[in-house]
């Protein structure tokens, strides 16, 4: 019997993981099953189960793949010379997020089980420091001493001052996309233009 390769592992949950991104998204995250997610898949319960013990597991691993997806997005823009306006960044940020989880109502729905599962609390939590809070700081402290020529020392206090409201505003992004059926996208961009530092 041939070996499965770790390709074709990574392959296969990549596979189920876009397929319980679309299941959530169209039935939402307490409503999918996880037999709703082998028939998104394409997939036998076994070869779920040999990935993923549980639909937890599975928003786990979606959460973890887009803010990932997120951190090498800041990281790079941290890495840019010059380093982009901090409102290109977002804006960049922002847009990839939504097309990788095709409905900002998935995330807002992840949110909300944070909300009352202590685990998934602390996944999320986790997830937000490592790999958006972290990355954001550093962007905002290179930006700061290249833009504004602070210190490495007040740049980085400068930063750990506004990533907490930029984070905010990312997050008002997705809850105003996925509740508000007139919200203007890139209104909101634009406004947003006008809140974040700037040369």
């Amino acid at each position: 019997m041939p070996r499965v390769t770790e390709e074709h592992r990574a392959a296969r949950r990549d596979r189920i993981t876009d397929a319980a991104i679309r299941a959530f998204a169209e039935r939402g995250f307490q409503h999918t099953s996880m037999a709703d997610i082998m028939s998104e898949a394409q997939v036998s319960a076994g070869g779920v189960y040999g990935h993923f013990a549980s639909k937890r597991e599975i928003a786990v691993e979606v959460a973890t793949r887009v803010l990932g997806a997120r951190r090498a997005d800041i990281e790079a823009a941290r890495a840019a010379d010059p380093v982009p306006e901090p409102i290109d960044l977002v804006m960049a940020v922002l847009r990839s997020m939504r097309m990788e989880m095709h409905d900002s109502r998935l995330v807002v729905q992840l949110w909300a089980e944070a909300s009352v599962d202590d685990e998934m609390r602390a996944i999320v939590s986790a997830a937000f420091a490592t790999y958006l809070r972290h990355s954001l700081t550093g962007y905002f402290g290179g930006w700061a001493q290249q833009a504004r020529h602070l210190s490495a020392g007040a740049a980085a206090d400068w930063a750990e001052l506004v990533v907490p409201g930029v984070i905010g505003m990312i997050q008002g992004y997705i809850v105003q996309s996925a509740l508000l059926d007139d919200f203007d996208g890139e209104r909101y961009l634009a406004s947003l233009a006008q809140l974040l530092p700037h040369h």
